[in-house]
């Protein structure tokens, strides 16, 4: 019913259609005054009921998600269109044991920097991304760094958390291992950690640079 969801839905359909699974998606929402977007009003602004032309901005969103079926070539790919200096990986203690292989072998993730989590929602607090925001400082991390997030949706939302305020904001890239992480938690923006006793109370929206789906991971998981 949200008329957001719905236009972008009606984007994604069109992309379904065309049976071009190979290609990279493009999600490149710049949500102008002709958009759908712009006919509903800021959140602030809605719950003073202040819903007139002028209090009502746009917001552009661009996320480039990727369906592989090339897995290390992709992620290369996008490692080069992301300016790094140094270059951390982000992953809990089950995708680390079992998920990072592909990215092992790959040359330019030698020297990369693997902070390593607790696993599980319950490790998705304010200790542990403080724990993180403390390796990337101590690996040298820098405003031109990029993280890499591993990992189920307790990753890439912590992790894009991380990354989104240390050194106020640092480039990011998802890899969900997850079915839910792949078609949820991963895209979007959304990013946060929770706190008070409270799901996902503390947190921004922000883009990944890319999202890149392998359903391989998908074979990593128990069958439960």
């Amino acid at each position: 019913k949200c008329a957001k969801c719905k236009f972008f839905l009606q984007k994604i359909h069109k992309v379904l259609l065309s049976n071009q699974w190979e290609v990279i998606f493009f999600f490149n929402f710049a949500l102008s005054s002709n958009d759908i977007a712009d006919t509903l009003p800021r959140h602030n602004d809605a719950q003073r009921g202040d819903t007139t032309d002028s209090n009502i901005k746009s917001y552009p969103m661009s996320q480039k998600v990727i369906i592989t079926k090339n897995f290390k070539f992709d992620l290369t790919e996008a490692l080069a269109e992301c300016e790094h200096d140094r270059i951390f990986i982000l992953a809990d203690d089950t995708t680390r044991e079992k998920c990072m292989k592909p990215l092992n072998e790959l040359f330019c993730l030698k020297n990369a920097h693997v902070i390593t989590i607790g696993s599980t929602d319950t490790n998705k607090t304010l200790e542990s991304i403080a724990h993180v925001w403390k390796e990337l400082g101590n690996g040298g991390g820098t405003r031109h760094s990029c993280m890499i997030n591993l990992g189920g949706g307790m990753i890439t939302d912590l992790g894009g958390f991380a990354a989104s305020t240390f050194k106020r904001g640092i480039d990011f890239i998802n890899i969900p291992t997850t079915l839910l992480a792949m078609v949820d938690a991963s895209v979007g923006g959304k990013t946060g950690i929770n706190f008070n006793g409270l799901k996902n109370e503390i947190g921004v929206f922000n883009d990944a640079k890319f999202v890149i789906l392998d359903t391989k991971f998908l074979s990593t998981l128990d069958e439960k």
